[in-house]
């Protein structure tokens, strides 16, 4: 988002603007994720999660995308001083192309492009308001017939909020609940929220995460999370088209991870993974296979064999290397694999394996087989 700009860079913003959207902007490439281990192979499609937005979009894809993993395909369609009009018809031809399983529109309220321009002027603070509350509305119901969930993103808060344009959030809101009425999948969910201070008020410092030392700029106790324009994240230079900051960008992460969260709790954020039974020897059962936790960091969880419906006493944590899985799933590190060892009586039985993520619920069943054990 872009707050001033001179007539000249407007210009030249709204020629860049046209020229990137036309080819898509920033974004990855749809590819299916397949891993194998111990002699089986599991093969799935991502879920697609395409975010719109401007500015504050740009900074939060790098962090997004990680934090999303290679559990999700994650598409960015955000340029500096974009509005939601400018991405209308980039709207439908994503979903033909990816069928998403979720779209985001973070958006700040600019008013730049000529999209937005009323009889040629730019639009009042009234004028805005309806044209963003028209706009969200036509992509819900784009969505709605297909089922995709919108999220209407909110803001973080803005330093100089006197003289900073009206915050969309209370706008999405009301789209919210307009579209939840129709029995649509429409959210407002306000991630600005996670680098605000007390109150929802802007700050510009704020109490070190637990992985936030020295080195990524922790001093005291408390670190940044904003820039000097009092608008972004970034604390030094970044790229204006790919969002990577030259620095530990703390405020970039906490947005990105608040956006995350919500994604994955909102598609069911739970573990995934395979699993294999084989009965080697005379009652007994080898179970192997992987589990990553989309949320967990890459940290190795806690995975606990059941068999016909019974929770067992064995589990281990899936912490072993397994390459084929490192090769896919490359941002979640390479130690994801588990073995485990059952006794069984003899007979036929459905052995299963549930994970346990590292934060606590959802759990999630990685597979279940059946098999005769002599």
């Amino acid at each position: 988002m872009l707050r001033t700009a001179p007539l000249r860079a407007t210009r030249l913003l709204v020629v860049a603007l046209a020229s990137i959207t036309a080819v898509a902007l920033p974004v990855g490439s749809a590819r299916s994720a397949a891993a194998a281990t111990s002699g089986t192979a599991a093969a799935t499609a991502r879920p697609v999660v395409v975010l719109y937005g401007d500015s504050i979009a740009v900074q939060t894809a790098p962090a997004l995308r990680e934090r999303l993993g290679d559990a999700y395909d994650v598409q960015v369609r955000a340029f500096p001083g974009a509005a939601l009009c400018d991405y209308l018809h980039q709207i439908d031809q994503d979903l033909q192309r990816y069928a998403p399983a979720m779209v985001l529109l973070d958006f700040g309220g600019n008013t730049f492009t000529p999209c937005t321009r009323v009889d040629g002027s730019i639009a009042t603070a009234e004028q805005r308001l309806a044209r963003y509350d028209a706009d969200a509305q036509a992509v819900a119901d784009r969505l709605a017939p297909l089922g995709i969930p919108l999220v209407l993103v909110g803001m973080p808060p803005e330093a100089d909020a006197a003289t900073a344009p009206a915050a969309l959030q209370p706008l999405w809101d009301q789209v919210a609940a307009r579209n939840r009425d129709l029995g649509r999948d429409v959210s407002s969910f306000d991630a600005g929220t996670a680098v605000a201070g007390p109150g929802g008020s802007w700050a510009d410092r704020l109490p070190c995460l637990p992985d936030e030392g020295p080195a990524q700029g922790c001093e005291g106790g408390t670190i940044r999370v904003r820039a000097d324009d009092g608008h972004h994240f970034c604390p030094a230079r970044s790229n204006p088209f790919t969002g990577v900051c030259s620095t530990w960008s703390s405020g970039g992460r906490r947005y990105a991870d608040a956006i995350a969260r919500f994604v994955t709790d909102h598609l069911g954020g739970a573990p995934f993974g395979a699993m294999r039974a084989t009965s080697p020897a005379r009652a007994q059962v080898q179970v192997s296979g992987w589990a990553i936790d989309p949320l967990g960091g890459g940290s190795p969880i806690y995975v606990r064999a059941e068999v016909d419906g019974t929770p067992t006493a064995v589990g281990a944590l899936a912490a072993t290397p397994v390459p084929a899985v490192r090769a896919t799933y490359r941002s979640e590190g390479a130690s994801h694999g588990f073995d485990l060892s059952l006794d069984v009586a003899r007979g036929h039985h459905t052995v299963c394996v549930t994970a346990f993520p590292v934060d606590g619920p959802p759990t999630a069943q990685l597979g279940c087989q059946e098999l005769t054990v002599r």
